[in-house]
């Protein structure tokens, strides 16, 4: 699945003023708002400025197990389970055996 955004320089404004001319130079990989994303710098020739597009988070996932007592440790080297012993899989969880 790709998934992408198109910015387009009307979308923007420097100081008001909707910019005419966008991404004639881009810098990006360093992380500028220390929020551990890469940002991107974009310029804007035409008003002498440059653009910052800060990354962010766009989806959280929180996962649980409760109670905690349901966790358990899976060892790799234990092939199959119970139900199906000659698997060649690594088979933990009680729901599958």
């Amino acid at each position: 699945m790709n998934i992408f955004q198109i910015l387009y320089a009307e979308h923007l404004r420097t100081n008001g003023i909707p910019l005419e001319t966008f991404g004639y130079s881009l810098s990006g990989g360093l992380d500028l708002d220390q929020n551990g994303y890469p940002d991107l710098m974009i310029g804007a020739y035409d008003v002498d400025t440059v653009v910052l597009l800060r990354a962010r988070p766009i989806i959280n996932i929180t996962t649980s197990v409760e109670p905690a007592t349901n966790l358990q440790n899976i060892d790799p080297s234990r092939m199959g389970c119970a139900k199906h012993p000659n698997a060649n899989h690594t088979w933990q969880a009680t729901f599958i055996c």
